[in-house]
């Protein structure tokens, strides 16, 4: 937690990171995710100012972008990253700024808020169970050998439905001995 005295003058130079978010990504993979930076500049300053913006995935650089930015103004700016793995991350937007700010100082008054921290959950395919209660053996005449077909592809559709999943065909016969704790 850092408390940060705002009291002082609002002319002072500032580049802040004031929002990161995680959304859905259109980028190929299951756990494809797009992190959405919101970077803006306060204070007095003339002309634009050069900001490099990294992204930080797990402490590991995977994503850069240099921005410029005029007094004032406000930028969104997407990193698009798939994760390899599920369970909890730290995603990070640094910024750091190249030329002055202002004429009179080279310096970012809060150099605190030029990072966001954003802690990711990522989800673990989803195990779900098909009953075919009327297979064929030709596969043009199985339903379910479509839906399997569409639900696994891992392509952008499936991206958008949420976490990846892996589905299990079971006919009438199989039914019995299967423990239904196992799928969500």
């Amino acid at each position: 937690l850092h408390l940060i005295d705002l009291s002082l003058s609002r002319a002072l130079p500032n580049v802040a990171v004031v929002r990161l978010e995680a959304a859905r990504s259109d980028t190929p993979g299951h756990r494809a995710t797009r992190l959405e930076a919101r970077i803006c500049r306060f204070g007095a300053g003339e002309g634009r100012a050069e900001v490099m913006a990294r992204l930080l995935i797990d402490g590991q650089e995977r994503a850069r972008s240099t921005l410029s930015i005029a007094p004032g103004q406000c930028i969104n700016k997407s990193f698009d990253h798939a994760f390899r793995r599920a369970g909890a991350h730290e995603a990070i937007v640094a910024l750091s700024i190249s030329g002055a700010l202002s004429p009179r100082s080279a310096e970012d008054a809060w150099p605190a808020d030029n990072r966001r921290y954003l802690r990711l959950s990522v989800a673990a395919a989803l195990r779900v169970l098909l009953l075919n209660g009327d297979p064929s053996p030709l596969r043009h005449r199985d339903e379910l050998f479509y839906l399997r077909a569409a639900l696994t592809t891992g392509g952008a559709a499936v991206a958008t439905l949420g976490p990846p999943l892996h589905a299990d065909v079971l006919t009438r016969g199989g039914f019995g001995a299967l423990r239904l704790g196992t799928y969500d």
